[in-house]
């Protein structure tokens, strides 16, 4: 299931994937590198917005370990942080009315294929309010 590789950099490890593009997992992976990102917005206007990280790239897979947010303002209706994309739809927190300035956490193991990304909309906000988010993870290739 592990290509062994021969790239002296050691930089890229791929892995098969099923027709879904689900990863075939049978092995302790050496990873490719390191995904993490802090997305946010200090000024985010009335009503609802998105945050979005980064999309996963063509030939990557992402396994995410950890998000987390803090909300910095009037507490707003619901946070719901999602993983979504072409094929991909996950919720992973739904938060009616967090708490202002306090950090809120999902662990866990997910993974984002092509065209994937990590994304927080937030409802009922007032204008000037605030929305930070950091996430992290490994990324492998896909052969």
């Amino acid at each position: 299931m592990v290509s062994s590789g021969t790239d002296s950099n050691k930089d890229v490890y791929p892995i098969r994937v099923d027709s879904s593009g689900r990863p075939l997992i049978g092995a302790t992976l050496p990873i490719k590198g390191i995904v993490e990102e802090l997305i946010e917005n200090a000024n985010l206007p009335a009503g609802s917005s998105f945050l979005n990280g980064a999309t996963v790239p063509a030939g990557e897979i992402w396994k995410i370990t950890v998000i987390n947010y803090v909300f910095k303002g009037t507490p707003p209706t619901f946070v719901r942080v999602t993983a979504e994309g072409l094929a991909t739809r996950m919720v992973y927190t739904d938060d009616k009315t967090p708490v202002s300035d306090q950090f809120y956490f999902w662990n866990g193991e997910t993974y984002l294929q092509a065209g994937d990304r990590i994304s927080l909309r937030v409802i009922g906000v007032t204008a000037g309010d605030s929305l930070s988010s950091y996430y992290a993870g490994v990324k492998y290739n896909v052969i």
